[in-house]
């Protein structure tokens, strides 16, 4: 059995992850993971060069969202 969430904010925002993995045949197995903001920063702060591009896009493209509202 496999316990999930419901898919809405309330849940993402108290650090639940909800995970899909695609089926069309161009993704096959794809995997996406849906989570905050903050969670998906910390859970890329990996000792693997290939996450760190992938912070850098979230807290640049963060940064846009609430350039206005500092």
């Amino acid at each position: 059995m496999v316990a999930v969430p419901p898919f809405r904010a309330e849940f993402l925002n108290r650090g639940h992850a909800v995970h899909f993995r695609c089926a069309r045949d161009d993704v096959r197995d794809l995997r996406i993971d849906v989570m905050a903001l903050p969670d998906l920063v910390l859970a890329k702060k990996t000792q693997r060069d290939k996450d760190w591009p992938m912070i850098r896009r979230l807290v640049e493209r963060h940064y846009d969202a609430h350039r206005g509202t500092p």
